[in-house]
């Protein structure tokens, strides 16, 4: 019996109602609306008439002033330089049609498909393609089987409008062996059923060819961009690629994931990526063990990934065997996948690989652990506290703290040695999953005479927030590390009360070495009385100092700080008035917008650039639009630009 070929694969799914026929001979018969060289009508002729009298310099001027101009004026002047006698300028304003992607050519492009010149012919196909002209198809179909020159770029124009009527000419052009690579290409870009039923009959058939990875790229590329597979899989052609028959197309498929020489050039990683692709639509489990295999080229890792989740079920045997695989890259994809997946049997192995001699092994079975809230894990997990490699190390605090928080606190507290001795990692899982169990520990590491164990504590202890928060907080202001101090001194910035705001007053006199820390919290929670303070404080302190308490006044943005940061805008020193000029922005009032008008003005560049920062909150105010144009003359480019943009904004 003679075997089927793609034809006759391609009219079992082909539904009646698809558009375009074909008409004697096989050549496609346009569908009603798209217009053919034959049939452009009136206006297309009285274009023809007048094309003899453009001259070649005319032509030309023609075509650069469009460009020039641009908007719909540019396109009616292209358009009117298709008209030229010259076949230069109507070639370029062809080419120029097709950038600038206005639909309104399409019509007058076709009519160029049967231009004299090869050159004009093969500009309009490729404008028409850019423009994915649907209704050029069927035009462009009839250059398929016209001049060999023009048909390379008619097979690439069609596969970039992607028209579903174009499969019956590919498939035609995919058996003419000089254009063959290109229409199973263009095939692949179609990507609909009936093309994909064509690819599928052509991969099979070549599955022994020279030419198989460009059946491949383009299955590859059709499935991954198939949104509807219905009908797919009924497909006889699509049945027999996933049958037994198709074993020396499938063992091709494997031979190129599984094959190790060397690292992998780009062009063997997108061939891969098609393999995996037409694996994932296969959906065979006899593929899955190549699939897992392949992990071990980490390039290829996110599609393997992707396709093994899309499997499912199919895929799960296959990743329980590859957790025990040699290859340690295979055993992290496994374990990652597993997670993905939610494959309860991969528990077991995961646990088996916190062993591992390989840092990323160890690494992936954590997360892989976490992932699947394996809970009888926990006690071996926290072992990991104690692991040699930092990343180990990390990712187990990361775990342990997306894990239920009060099963994790009962096991670091059942041994309290144990938890004493990495206390500033336990500390840090308490702060990513905090309970009230972990209050006790909480406090008795807040007098640690470890540095960072005191330090830890005290972000823990802000992040739970507890009613008593400053009683035990507030000693630590006088804890002998200035790190400490200064994590206390931010932890009170997130209280809104009078007795922190009063606590970080005083930290801020009396200790030199977080006073920059306690002016930033004041700026957080501070009010009127704490601006004042600040202002009184300000003459007597040093420029690094000085510059803080300005920022500070502009986050309290009390009206009392106003006039002090009105008269900073005359200090000598430019970074003085910048700083000023940034405070001024957070007020909102019309003096602080004129203010930031006459900063506008300063000499200073970085001055003038803040002021028009701050401005650019105020676009809908007169005063701010004036200073945009003037600052769009400014000698400094940066500031020029941005004034351009408020202006626009405004």
């Amino acid at each position: 019996m003679q075997t089927p070929g793609p034809a006759q694969f391609l009219d079992e799914e082909r539904p009646a109602s698809q558009g375009g026929s074909s008409g004697p001979g096989g050549t496609p018969t346009p569908a009603p609306d798209a217009p053919t060289p034959a049939t452009a009508g009136p206006e297309l002729d009285e274009e023809r008439d007048g094309a003899g009298r453009d001259d070649e310099e005319g032509g030309r001027t023609a075509v650069l002033d469009a460009l020039a101009r641009g908007g719909s004026r540019g396109i009616s002047a292209l358009i009117g330089a298709l008209r030229s006698a010259e076949a230069d300028v109507v070639m370029y304003a062809a080419t120029a049609l097709g950038e600038v992607r206005d639909p309104a050519a399409v019509p007058h492009l076709i009519r160029l498909l049967q231009h004299p010149d090869l050159n004009v012919a093969q500009a309009a196909i490729d404008a028409l393609g850019k423009l994915r002209a649907q209704a050029a198809a069927a035009p462009i179909e009839a250059v398929l089987e016209a001049d060999p020159w023009l048909r390379f770029a008619a097979a690439y124009a069609l596969g970039e409008i992607g028209h579903p009527g174009s499969v019956h000419a590919l498939m035609r052009a995919a058996g003419d062996a000089v254009i063959s690579e290109s229409a199973i290409t263009a095939l692949g870009k179609i990507a609909t059923v009936p093309a994909t039923t064509v690819l599928a009959e052509l991969l099979f058939q070549r599955a022994s060819a020279s030419n198989f990875d460009v059946c491949l790229l383009a299955m590859g590329n059709a499935v991954r961009r198939m949104v509807d597979r219905t009908g797919l899989d009924r497909s006889r052609a699509w049945q027999r690629l996933a049958s037994a028959e198709a074993s020396v197309v499938h063992a091709r498929l494997v031979s190129m994931l599984v094959r190790r020489e060397g690292e992998p050039s780009a062009q063997e990683r997108v061939l891969k990526e098609a393999a995996i692709a037409v694996m994932r639509a296969l959906a065979l489990p006899v593929l899955c063990d190549a699939l897992i295999e392949a992990a071990w080229d980490t390039s290829v890792g996110e599609p393997l990934l992707d396709a093994v989740v899309f499997l499912g079920a199919v895929a799960c045997p296959a990743i329980l065997v590859g957790l025990g695989h040699a290859d340690a890259d295979v055993r992290v994809f496994c374990a990652t996948a597993a997670a993905v997946l939610g494959v309860t049997e991969a528990a077991g192995p995961c646990v088996e690989l916190l062993a591992s001699s390989e840092t990323r092994v160890r690494v992936a079975a954590l997360r892989a652990l976490s992932g699947l809230h394996v809970e009888n894990a926990v006690p071996v997990m926290l072992r990991c506290l104690a692991d040699r490699a930092e990343p180990v190390r990390k990712t187990a605090v990361r775990s342990l703290g997306a894990m239920d928080a009060s099963l994790v606190t009962r096991a670091l507290l059942a041994d309290p040695d144990y938890a004493q001795a990495h206390a500033p990692l336990v500390l840090e899982i308490m702060r990513i999953a905090p309970c009230a169990a972990q209050r006790e520990f909480v406090t008795k590491s807040l007098a640690d005479p470890r540095e960072d164990v005191r330090r830890v504590a005290v972000g823990v202890m802000a992040a739970s927030e507890p009613s008593d928060i400053l009683d035990n907080l507030e000693p630590l202001l006088a804890d002998p590390s200035v790190a400490v101090r200064a994590m206390v001194v931010q932890a009170l910035g997130q209280r809104r009360s009078r007795r922190a705001l009063v606590c970080l007053q005083v930290q801020f006199e009396r200790d030199p070495e977080t006073r920059i820390h306690a002016l930033r919290a004041i700026g957080r929670i501070g009010d009127g009385a704490a601006a004042k303070l600040l202002i009184a404080s300000y003459p007597e302190q040093e420029r690094a100092v000085r510059l803080a308490i300005i920022d500070a006044l502009g986050a309290i943005a009390a009206p009392v700080a106003e006039p002090f940061l009105a008269q900073l805008l005359c200090d000598r020193r430019p970074d003085i008035r910048g700083r000023a000029v940034v405070a001024i922005g957070q007020y909102a009032t019309d003096g602080a917008v004129g203010r930031l008008v006459h900063a506008t003005l300063d000499t200073d560049p970085r001055v003038r650039l803040a002021a028009l920062e701050s401005l650019s909150a105020f676009t809908g105010r007169p005063a701010a639009a004036e200073s945009f144009e003037r600052l769009c003359l400014d000698p400094v480019p940066a500031i020029a630009a941005l004034a351009r943009r408020c202006l626009r904004k405004g």
